[in-house]
């Protein structure tokens, strides 16, 4: 030993740490990969485009409807307003009504310039 004085220093006491280990951040891995996340992004506009799509078709195949429907109803007017004229026609067209108008116009008929024309 020694002959130099020294001083004593108190022992610093021990305190039990548990042996703590450092914690290492373990990185969660999401539900859904990004993969996943990009293929159902993907999914989600294509799907808002096909429903787009569709709807703009079913809207022009109302109007279109409409349109015919609108047309048609034209149509069966036309047609009555072309029966009309027909019977007025028909009716005109009388040989009585012919005759009648001719006499009263100071016009006669001979039978030797009437010609028959087959219907």
């Amino acid at each position: 030993m020694s002959n130099l004085a020294y001083q004593v220093q108190p022992k610093k006491q021990q305190q039990n740490k548990p042996n703590l280990k450092p914690r290492v951040k373990v990185k969660k891995k999401g539900i859904i990969t990004t993969g996943e996340k990009l293929l159902l992004s993907l999914l989600l506009i294509f799907s808002t485009i096909g429903c787009t799509m569709i709807i703009s078709k079913q809207a022009a195949i109302f109007q279109l409807n409409n349109d015919i429907q609108v047309l048609e109803s034209k149509i069966t007017e036309q047609q009555k307003v072309n029966s009309g004229l027909a019977e007025e026609i028909t009716e005109l067209s009388r040989p009585q009504r012919i005759l009648k108008i001719a006499s009263e116009q100071g016009l006669t008929i001979t039978d030797n310039n009437v010609q028959v024309i087959g219907n």
